[in-house]
């Protein structure tokens, strides 16, 4: 296992990033010179946040998402999406490499995986069992369940069929999806999903997405799902998967209100 908080490197991975250096540490200079646009922050966030203080509890990564705090497990897993790895941080252990290769490849099932710059999962949420988690992953263009406390640290995901089912893998009309983002669960039991083209976003092309006036992940969709969707499965016994929206060009954070009755919430980028 990886130890982050006592200064390991998180760059266990069985799959190049193309943003390491020779030894597989991290290639900062050329993360930086890759990034796709200057971002600051507006407005007042002190009025939104309960505290101004922020404790860094672990650092080194590429980019993290989809953090998920398991309560039985008293465990926060998140993701390392270019180095394709998912961790498990715990206030007694610290931060641990957990699973290699989060977005599902085994070595033979993705193409063009060495040209990918997100080839790991993204998005997770916490089953209403407490014990499972869903999986947003970006290769295999997939959502699946997984309890993640049941699988043996450090070893890959396509290792752990045993631990996990598919919840998604195919539009309703049978297409595979572009590249499902970021995943909530609904006050009913509902699974909900946003399906950009994120995760086809290539190492060689991270900054140039746009050429002649479109978009190449825009091409790469239309050959896909056709459209950037978000999805919603019923809970079990409720019904096949259906489309909520394609309306939006850009559909990536989920979020979903505990209390029934309440809105979803959907981030949104629009150009």
């Amino acid at each position: 296992m990886v130890d982050l908080a006592a200064g390991g490197e998180p760059w266990a991975s069985s799959l190049a990033t193309g943003f390491q250096r020779g030894d597989g540490a991290p290639d900062r200079e050329a993360w930086e010179a890759s990034a796709r646009q200057p971002y600051r922050v507006i407005g007042d966030w002190a009025s939104v946040l309960a505290s101004s203080e922020i404790e860094v509890i672990s650092s080194g990564y590429i980019w993290t998402e989809g953090p998920v705090w398991v309560p039985k497990e008293k465990a926060l897993y998140y993701t390392d999406v270019p180095a394709a790895c998912i961790y498990r941080w715990t206030a007694e252990g610290g931060a641990k490499l957990h699973v290699r290769d989060g977005g599902g490849w085994d070595g033979s099932n993705v193409d063009d995986i060495e040209s990918r710059a997100e080839p790991g999962s993204n998005g997770m949420a916490l089953d209403p069992d407490g014990e499972h988690v869903y999986v947003c992953q970006h290769p295999l263009r997939r959502v699946i369940r997984v309890k993640l406390g049941a699988i043996t640290p450090g070893t890959r995901m396509c290792d752990n069929a045993e631990h996990y089912t598919v919840v998604a893998d195919k539009t309703p009309e049978g297409k595979v999806f572009n590249s499902p983002n970021d995943v909530c669960v609904g006050p009913d039991g509902a699974v909900w999903f946003t399906d950009p083209p994120y995760g086809m976003l290539e190492k060689a092309r991270f900054c140039d997405e746009f050429t002649g006036g479109r978009s190449y992940l825009d091409e790469k969709a239309a050959a896909c799902a056709g459209i950037k969707g978000v999805y919603r499965v019923p809970p079990p016994g409720g019904g096949e998967i259906e489309l909520a929206t394609g309306f939006h060009e850009r559909p990536n954070g989920a979020l979903a209100a505990r209390k029934k009755r309440r809105p979803l919430f959907f981030l949104l980028f629009e150009f």
